[in-house]
């Protein structure tokens, strides 16, 4: 009788197991966290040794065991996974900017006259890095960019009969 009873509680163990499972893999998918799935993962396979009849007060060293593993690797795989990078950095955002060419459509002069630079379609707030005054339509080479403002050089005209 002794073994029928410990088989009943190792069933009702197996149902806890599962529906922890269950419940934890429901949470992962609407949080999408990577944190509760190596719980998940451990309460299913703590449902295996509660199926094979291991004693309750084990059935819980084991779901710590292998939870805290599983943790370990899938966040370690999953940094490897997405930190990866693959050929060049590209540049983006305001940082693409540099190196492209504009235009002057309001004059600009030194660091101390903003004007205005129209880059790609969008008109941006520019300064030179050099003292001589940019009149309108001419073509400027963005420098660097610091908050909303760009720093233009003019472009030079050897580059441009070289290409």
């Amino acid at each position: 009788m002794v073994g029928l009873e410990a088989f009943w509680e190792s069933l009702e163990m197996v149902h806890f197991w599962i529906g922890l499972g269950l419940i934890l893999a429901i949470v992962e998918v609407i949080t999408v966290s990577f944190f509760t799935l190596p719980f998940s993962l451990g309460a299913f396979v703590t449902s295996l040794f509660a199926w094979a009849g291991t004693p309750t007060e084990y059935q819980f060293g084991i779901f710590a065991v292998v939870s805290v593993a599983m943790l370990f690797v899938i966040q370690k795989t999953l940094k490897q996974y997405l930190l990866k990078r693959k050929g060049e950095e590209k540049l983006s955002n305001v940082h693409s900017l540099v190196g492209k060419v504009g235009v002057v459509v309001d004059p600009v002069e030194g660091e101390l006259t903003r004007g205005s630079v129209k880059i790609g379609g969008e008109v941006w707030s520019a300064i030179s890095s050099q003292p001589e005054r940019l009149t309108k339509g001419v073509q400027v080479v963005i420098d660097h960019v610091e908050g909303a403002t760009v720093t233009v050089v003019p472009k030079q005209k050897d580059a441009e009969t070289a290409s």
